[in-house]
């Protein structure tokens, strides 16, 4: 009888290792993918920022809209459309798909 309890609890306690693996292999790949994603924002923000083209006050073309470049943060970059005075908000890693044009004066 004590033979067979000590067997079950063995297998209980396969068992429970195994299901804590899993967990933690899947709770790793989760903050992997959040890391990920925020590494990649600040990166193309640090790019933006020290891309000589534009700066803070600029006046742009966004997707063909008048806009400010209001704040060049970590990972958002802040743009005011001039015309409708409201704020537009695009991630940093985003940035690239957008039209930029400089408006030179």
């Amino acid at each position: 009888m004590s033979n067979e309890v000590d067997i079950v609890n063995q297998i209980v306690e396969i068992i429970n290792k195994q299901i804590g693996m899993l967990f933690l292999g899947w709770f790793s790949v989760v903050i992997g993918l959040i890391i990920k994603d925020i590494l990649t924002s600040i990166i193309f923000g640090i790019m933006f920022y020290l891309d000589p083209q534009f700066k803070e006050g600029d006046i742009i073309f966004i997707d063909g809209e008048e806009a400010i470049i209001q704040k060049i943060g970590l990972t958002i970059t802040v743009f005011k459309i001039r015309e409708t005075s409201r704020w537009r908000y695009v991630k940093n890693d985003k940035i690239r798909y957008l039209k930029l044009e400089k408006k030179v004066e």
